[in-house]
C-alpha cells in the first residue's frame, strides 16, 4: 500500500502526473474561487464591523450628550431657585446667618442632586461675600478646599474664567492639581439674577466622580481589546475604559494616542503594540467640548471575517481530500496497463523473448509494446551516439573554461565607463564605477586566498559603496578599524558576506533609515572585527538554530554565515570563527576572530 502512495504521488512516473494533473485541476479553481469569495466576503464583513462600532461610539456620544445636558439643567435648575438667589445677594452676613445658609443651601442641593449619584460634592461661590463667607461647600471634598480657594484665590479666578465663557464649564481637573490624571472632575455654572438687571451672583461648582458618571456607558463592554478614551479640549485624558487595563499596555497607548489624528471612521489602523494592531474613530461631544475616541484591536473587527475563513480552509481542505479520491481513481484506470507492460519489461528485458507477446493494435499500449522491441535494437547505437555526445560536451566545457573574461579587460571597460562618467559630469556615478572596481580587484586577486586586511577593507568598503548607491537613504556606513592591524594578513572575502547579511536582513526590511558599523581590534593573541546594525535582531529560537547549525555542520538557511565560519574554523582550528549575539528589536552583531598571519599565511605568534 505505501509502495503504490509513493507511487502515485511520484511525479516522475506516468501515475504521478496524472494523479497531480487531476489534483492540480481541482485545488487551482478552487484556490481561486475560495480566495476570491473569502476576501469579497472578508470586506464586506470587516466594513460592517467598523460601521457596527461607529454606530456604538455615536451611541455612546448621544449618551454623554445627554449627561452633559442634564447636569446643565440641573444647573439652571439650582440656579433659578429664589431661595439661593436670596442667600447670594446678603452682602453683610455674621456668622449664625452664614451658618444657617450653609444648612440651607445644603438642604436644597440634596434635593437637586439626590438623582444624581455621580456628583459627590459641591460649591457655591457668593460674589458678594466677604471672606469664607463667600463659600458654601457641601461634603469633604477632593476639589474644594477652602484654604486653596482663599489663599490661591482660585474662587476668583474661577468666577472670571466662567464670566468669560459665559456657559457650563467643564473641567478635567482643578487647576491647581499637577497630576496628569483624576479621579474626580469639576463642572461650573454662573449665577446670575433671574430678574433685573441678570447681574452676576457667583457661581456653582460640582464634583463629580468620573467612574459613576462613566458607569452609563458599560453596554459599551470595554475590554483591553476594546478600549474608549476621553480627551478634554486641551488635550488632557478625562477618562479611560476599561479601568482594570493592564496599566502598561494602558500607558503605552494613551502616549502613542497623543500623537494621532484620528478620522471618523475605522479606515486604518492608528496604532500597533508588538504584534497587535488597533483601528481607531473619534467623535466630538459639542456640550462638552470633549472627543470621544476608541480603538478596537482587529482581531475584534475581523472576528467574523476570521471565523469565515477558518470555514473557508475547512470547505477547501474537505473539498481536496474528495479531489485527491477521484484523482486516485481516475490515475489508477490509466495507469494500469502502463504498470503491467513495465513489468513485462522488467521480467522480459531480452528482446528476442517479447517476440512471445502479442499486441491488439488498437490499444495505445500495444503500440508501445510493439515500439519497445525495436527500441531494444536501437539501444546499443544510442549508447554509442550518447558516449561521443559526452565527449563532445567535455571539448564544449574546456573550450568554454579557455573562453573565460580577462581580467584586464573588465578593469580596462570599468575604467573606461568611469572616463566616461567623469566627461559627463557623473561624480556619482563615477564614485560607484570606481568602487565596483576595487571590489572586482579584490574579489578576482588573481586567485590569492590571503590578502591584507587593507586591501579586505577596502573591498568591503566599496561593496558598501554600491549598495548605498542602490539602496539610497537606506542605511549609514561606520568603519573604524584600528590601524595597528593594517599590516596582517587574512583570507579574503569574509566581511563582504556578513556586511551583507546585515542588510539584507538587518535593513532591508525597515522602514526608516539604519545603521551598519565594521569595526576591529587586536587582542592579546587574535585579531577581532564585528559587523553590527540596529536592525529589528534576531528572536531567541531563530538565535538557537544559528548557533546550532554553525556547531553541528547543518547550513539550514544560513549559508553565508555557515560558509565564512566553516572556512575559518577548517583553516585555524578550534576558538577561531563566528560568534553571534543580538537583543530583538535593538541590534545585531557577528564577531569574526581569526589568528596573526602573515603575507605567507603562516600564523605569528602574539
Amino acid at each position: 500500500m505505501i509502495r503504490r502512495i509513493r507511487e502515485m504521488i511520484n511525479i516522475s512516473t506516468i501515475r504521478g502526473k496524472f494523479f497531480w494533473l487531476t489534483t492540480t485541476l481541482v485545488i487551482v479553481p478552487m484556490v481561486i474561487l475560495s480566495t476570491i469569495f473569502y476576501n469579497m466576503t472578508a470586506d464586506k464583513l470587516g466594513s460592517n464591523a467598523k460601521k457596527h462600532a461607529y454606530s456604538s461610539l455615536n451611541m455612546a456620544s448621544l449618551y454623554m450628550d445627554q449627561v452633559a445636558k442634564d447636569i446643565n439643567d440641573l444647573a439652571n435648575v439650582i440656579m433659578g431657585n429664589l431661595e439661593l438667589q436670596a442667600i447670594l445677594l446678603e452682602k453683610d452676613m455674621d456668622d449664625y446667618t452664614y451658618m444657617r445658609n450653609i444648612s440651607r443651601i445644603s438642604k436644597l442641593m440634596s434635593v437637586y442632586t439626590q438623582s444624581k449619584p455621580f456628583i459627590t460634592s459641591y460649591l457655591v461661590y457668593s460674589k458678594n461675600g466677604i471672606g469664607v463667607k463667600r463659600l458654601f461647600r457641601g461634603t469633604e471634598s477632593i476639589a474644594f478646599d477652602y484654604r486653596n480657594m482663599m489663599s490661591e484665590d482660585i474662587g476668583e479666578s474661577y468666577l472670571q474664567m466662567l464670566e468669560a465663557n459665559n456657559r457650563v464649564l467643564w473641567l478635567n481637573k482643578q487647576p491647581s492639581e499637577e497630576s496628569y490624571y483624576s479621579e474626580r472632575m469639576i463642572v461650573g455654572k454662573l449665577l446670575k439674577e433671574t430678574e433685573g438687571n441678570y447681574d452676576t451672583l457667583g457661581f456653582l461648582m460640582l464634583e463629580i466622580d468620573k467612574d459613576a458618571l462613566f458607569k452609563g456607558l458599560q453596554f459599551l463592554n470595554p475590554s483591553e481589546q476594546s478600549q474608549y478614551f476621553f480627551w478634554d479640549n486641551y488635550g488632557g485624558l478625562v477618562y479611560h475604559m476599561p479601568r482594570e487595563t493592564d496599566p502598561i499596555l494602558g500607558q503605552e497607548i494613551i502616549n502613542q494616542m497623543q500623537h494621532v489624528e484620528f478620522s471618523e471612521a475605522f479606515d486604518k489602523r492608528v496604532i500597533t503594540l508588538g504584534n497587535r494592531n488597533f483601528y481607531g474613530a473619534s467623535v466630538f461631544i459639542e456640550r462638552t467640548g470633549w472627543t470621544m475616541t476608541t480603538l478596537i484591536e482587529d482581531s475584534i473587527l475581523l472576528e467574523d471575517a476570521n471565523k469565515f475563513g477558518k470555514l473557508t480552509i475547512q470547505t477547501f481542505m474537505f473539498v481536496l481530500v474528495i479531489g485527491w479520491m477521484i484523482a486516485f481513481l481516475f490515475s489508477n484506470s490509466i495507469s494500469r496497463p502502463l504498470r503491467r507492460l513495465r513489468s513485462m519489461m522488467i521480467v522480459n528485458p531480452n528482446a528476442e523473448s517479447l517476440l512471445q507477446y502479442r499486441f491488439e493494435a488498437s490499444d495505445e499500449v500495444s503500440q508501445i509494446g510493439e515500439k519497445f522491441i525495436r527500441l531494444m535494437e536501437e539501444n546499443q547505437k544510442l549508447n554509442d551516439q550518447v558516449f561521443d555526445a559526452l565527449l563532445k560536451r567535455k571539448e564544449a566545457e574546456i573550450q568554454v573554461l579557455q573562453a573565460q573574461i580577462n581580467p584586464h579587460f573588465l578593469y580596462n571597460t570599468l575604467e573606461s565607463l568611469n572616463g566616461f562618467a567623469v566627461m559627463r559630469d557623473q561624480p556619482e556615478m563615477s564614485e560607484v564605477i570606481g568602487a565596483l572596481g576595487k571590489f572586482f580587484r579584490v574579489t578576482l586577486s588573481r586567485g590569492n586566498e590571503l590578502i591584507p586586511i587593507a586591501d579586505e577593507v577596502e573591498h568591503v568598503t566599496s561593496y558598501v559603496k554600491v549598495q548605498q548607491f542602490r539602496f539610497r537613504g537606506k542605511f549609514e556606513w561606520i568603519c573604524e578599524i584600528d590601524e595597528e592591524m593594517m599590516p596582517y594578513w587574512m583570507p579574503k572575502l569574509l566581511l563582504q558576506p556578513l556586511v551583507e547579511n546585515a542588510i539584507y536582513h538587518g535593513l532591508k526590511k525597515e522602514s526608516g533609515g539604519g545603521v551598519i558599523m565594521l569595526s576591529g581590534h587586536l587582542t592579546d593573541n587574535a585579531i577581532k572585527f564585528m559587523i553590527s546594525d540596529d536592525g529589528p535582531g534576531i528572536p531567541e529560537d531563530r538565535m538557537k538554530e544559528i548557533v546550532e547549525a554553525l556547531s553541528t555542520g547543518e547550513s539550514g538557511k544560513i549559508y553565508g554565515l555557515k560558509n565564512v565560519h566553516d572556512r575559518i574554523h577548517m583553516r585555524f582550528g578550534a576558538g577561531y570563527g563566528l560568534e553571534l549575539s543580538s537583543q530583538p528589536g535593538t541590534f545585531t552583531t557577528v564577531s569574526i576572530t581569526i589568528p596573526f598571519l602573515d603575507s605567507h599565511g603562516q600564523v605569528i605568534d602574539s
